[in-house]
């Protein structure tokens, strides 16, 4: 589904998560990103021409446009591939990739003191450790929708970990404006589309946000988890690997402390043991 106004929303997204250049520590920004006054100038455009793209009243600029805008916004390789996918440009890939790198593979084989697991860019279940499946409940027993996060989230009461300091909502917000961005990306992703449409019919939370199209990212937080055992607190990191659009998310306890000891009683002697999918959900 779409709302129309694909590039100005990819557009008006990168600009709020951008970095500006550094002012003067005398003058204060209201806002964060760059301000559309910036990127007009940073690209040779009129500032006017940059609102009317993102409201949608502009929506074929030229491909060299684009470039100038991507180059303003410092966008990398798969930002810049995603804007110009919205303004009707061919994409570099037609398709999520949901095969686990195997550097990453290596990877989870060798961290059995963190729970660590991979997920491609719209978020489906990749690999993960066996103190992974410990803490948050064995993946391979998830069918369909339920390997992959978003759903998980929105859809149902199966995930566990609960921002300690920020509201779940605002994780919501991310998740959501992650999937905006690769149904950008991928025009052509069936699973991808299929999961949206799915999750907009299922109403509630997800299509308003959906239709919000607030930008947001990722930061590392602690988190609650709620595990039969008793909850624990742990510290939340995910690390999105641009080379290969696929997210390494690990769960750790501070050392010495008593979620630490309530991590190391679920590890058992062959957690380096790797798991992993490579058939489509």
């Amino acid at each position: 589904m779409s709302d129309g106004n694909d590039f100005g929303s990819v557009l008006r997204g990168m600009r709020e998560l951008s970095q500006p250049e550094p002012v003067p520590t005398s003058t204060r920004r209201r806002t964060t990103g760059m301000r559309r006054q910036e990127l007009a100038e940073a690209a040779g455009v009129s500032v006017d021409y940059v609102v009317r793209l993102e409201q949608g009243r502009s929506r074929r600029p030229s491909d060299a446009i684009v470039d100038a805008l991507a180059r303003a916004l410092r966008a990398d390789a798969a930002q810049a591939a995603a804007l110009f996918q919205a303004a009707g440009y061919s994409p570099p890939n037609s398709v999520v990739n949901r095969t686990l790198d195997p550097a990453l593979g290596r990877l989870l084989e060798r961290v059995g003191d963190v729970a660590a697991a991979v997920y491609s860019a719209d978020w489906w279940m990749l690999g993960w450790n066996e103190l992974w499946a410990e803490l948050l409940g064995d993946p391979s027993q998830f069918v369909g929708r339920e390997r992959n996060l978003v759903w998980q989230v929105f859809a149902s009461d199966m995930w566990r970990p609960i921002p300690k300091d920020r509201s779940l909502r605002e994780l919501k917000i991310e998740l959501a404006s992650d999937l905006r961005r690769e149904s950008v990306m991928f025009p052509q992703d069936p699973t991808l589309h299929g999961l949206v449409d799915a999750l907009r019919a299922n109403g509630g939370e997800f299509q308003e946000i959906w239709q919000q199209t607030t930008a947001a990212r990722h930061v590392a937080e602690r988190k609650n988890l709620r595990h039969p055992s008793g909850d624990i607190l742990l510290d939340a990191d995910i690390i999105q690997l641009q080379g290969n659009s696929q997210n390494l998310v690990i769960y750790s306890a501070v050392p010495g402390s008593s979620d630490a000891a309530a991590l190391a009683k679920l590890r058992r002697p062959s957690a380096s043991h790797i798991y992993e999918r490579h058939a489509e959900p």
